[in-house]
């Protein structure tokens, strides 16, 4: 069975498979996060969710599926491309604008589009090892957190209660890895 998950897009609502979903929302993220406090944050998102609607439109598939695959959210992010910081005075006094770059890195269909914050581990491999073995810490080594991981281990998951934190933070999308990237996708 495969989920189907609608999104306001430019005002417009579109039906994307969770694939194509979780992409597009990874996309948003690392737009958001590239753009950080700036003051056309908000206008800049915006201006890129209407282009993702037009995008969409014009690869609607022939045979009228309405649902947008993952496949298509690619081709589409591909063209628009990530957004880049371009440095400049405009005529309003601002001393940056926002540009996107079609040859920035692109997704391809293995390889979905990730936010530089985002972590290549997923959580489920990461919740079962913390459930089961999380009280020697054997969720922080497979992440990488090597110290914090013999801290586990000499101190039993810091009696159970570090590693009742690390489940529902996991569980939550918070627990980050060795680089301190959230991990973020279930799989």
């Amino acid at each position: 069975m495969r989920r189907v998950i609608t999104v306001n897009l430019g005002g417009n609502a579109y039906a994307l498979d969770e694939d194509a979903y979780e992409r597009l929302r990874a996309y948003l993220s690392m737009a958001e996060s590239r753009l950080g406090a700036s003051p056309d944050r908000s206008e800049v998102v915006a201006d890129l969710e209407r282009s993702v609607a037009e995008h969409i439109i014009t690869r609607r598939p022939a045979n009228g599926e309405a649902v947008v695959s993952d496949a298509t959210m690619a081709d589409v992010l591909s063209v628009i491309g990530a957004v880049e910081r371009a440095e400049g005075i405009d005529a309003g006094g601002a001393s940056a604008t926002y540009a996107y770059s079609a040859s920035a890195a692109r997704p391809s269909a293995s390889q979905p589009w990730r936010a530089e914050n985002e972590s290549e581990f997923t959580r489920l491999p990461v919740f079962v090892l913390c459930f089961f073995l999380g009280w020697i810490g054997v969720h922080r080594f497979y992440v990488g957190k090597i110290g914090t991981g013999i801290l586990q281990l000499f101190t039993i998951g810091g009696l159970g209660l570090w590693m009742l934190y690390d489940l529902i933070v996991i569980v939550f999308g918070t627990f980050t890895d060795g680089e301190g990237r959230k991990i973020v996708r279930w799989s």
